[in-house]
């Protein structure tokens, strides 16, 4: 009961990371992201899915802050324990890759990370028909990231008898 309990806050907290995000509070955001983070990782005590979410939404944050190469460090982390835990093409796996594209794109470091990426052809080929999106537009975007991530974090309801 209190481990749940305490991952229930880590995830409290992350959400209110995200509220702080959506108003600019970026700073406040980072904060709310790292406590959830650490919380996660005693918790876990190895890779998990929700650590890497956590690295993700740290990197977004610090992307939009401008500050790219402490982002990219993020998204690299969050990367590896994707491709670690989650089946090839997963969202989360490409979501990733797309972001980490976009900071070395802009650093002209493309080439140095995925020398060997596979073509759009061959990843799109493990993407589950019922997933179906624009992997240049609609994954890269810090809002639909986060509010992915929202919704993640919901909690389930049962039904009352």
């Amino acid at each position: 009961k209190k481990q749940e309990r305490t991952i229930h806050f880590a995830h409290v907290l992350n959400n209110i990371g995200i509220i702080s995000s959506d108003q600019n509070k970026f700073d406040e955001a980072l904060g709310y992201y790292q406590q959830a983070l650490k919380i996660k990782q005693d918790f876990y005590q190895g890779d998990h899915v929700d650590i890497a979410r956590s690295l993700t939404n740290i990197g977004i944050t610090l992307g939009d802050q401008g500050k790219r190469d402490e982002s990219l460090g993020f998204h690299q982390r969050a990367l590896k324990i994707y491709e670690k835990l989650l089946p090839a093409g997963h969202i989360d796996i490409i979501s990733s890759r797309s972001i980490i594209t976009e900071i070395l794109t802009h650093h002209e470091k493309y080439a140095e990370q995925f020398p060997r990426s596979p073509s759009p052809q061959r990843t799109n080929h493990h993407i589950p028909p019922t997933e179906p999106f624009d992997i240049t537009s609609s994954r890269s975007s810090r809002s639909d990231t986060l509010e992915e991530r929202r919704k993640e974090n919901e909690p389930f309801h049962f039904p009352q008898r």
